[in-house]
C-alpha cells in the first residue's frame, strides 16, 4: 500500500462495502510507516517540560522548525517541541504539542534524531 509522504505512526481506516447492500465492515489499524517494527511504546520522552518557547530540545537536535504559540499550522505540518517531532492532524493555533491527548490535534512522531 502506498502511503505517499506519510511516515511515522498513523491510523488507517479501512472500509469494505458489501456489494448491492447498504452494509459495510470497518477496521481501524495503527501502523508505523517506515518504522523498525520493534513494538509499541515510546522511549520515555526527554527530561524537563515545555515552557512555551518551542521546547527544551538541544538547538539543532530537530530537523523541523520549533513550535510557536503564534504560528498557524495546517494538517500535515511538522514542528519540534520538547525534544520530539510532532505533526498537526488539522488546522491549529496555540495548542501545545503533547497536551491534547491521543485524539487531539498533534501526533507525536517520536524523539528528534
Amino acid at each position: 500500500m502506498d502511503f505517499g509522504s506519510f511516515t511515522g505512526r498513523q491510523k488507517v481506516l479501512a472500509v469494505w462495502n458489501v456489494a448491492d447492500t447498504a452494509n459495510a465492515f470497518y477496521a481501524c489499524v495503527d501502523v508505523n510507516i517506515g518504522g523498525t517494527g520493534t513494538g509499541g511504546g515510546d522511549n520515555g520522552g526527554t527530561p524537563g517540560g515545555g515552557d512555551g518557547d518551542g521546547g527544551t530540545g538541544e538547538p539543532g537536535a530537530c530537523s523541523v522548525p520549533l513550535w510557536s504559540t503564534e504560528a498557524v499550522y495546517s494538517g500535515g505540518d511538522t514542528v519540534s517541541y520538547d525534544g520530539h517531532t510532532w505533526r498537526a492532524k488539522w488546522w491549529v493555533q496555540g495548542d501545545k504539542p503533547g497536551t491534547t491527548g491521543d485524539w487531539g490535534v498533534w501526533e507525536d512522531l517520536g524523539a528528534c534524531a
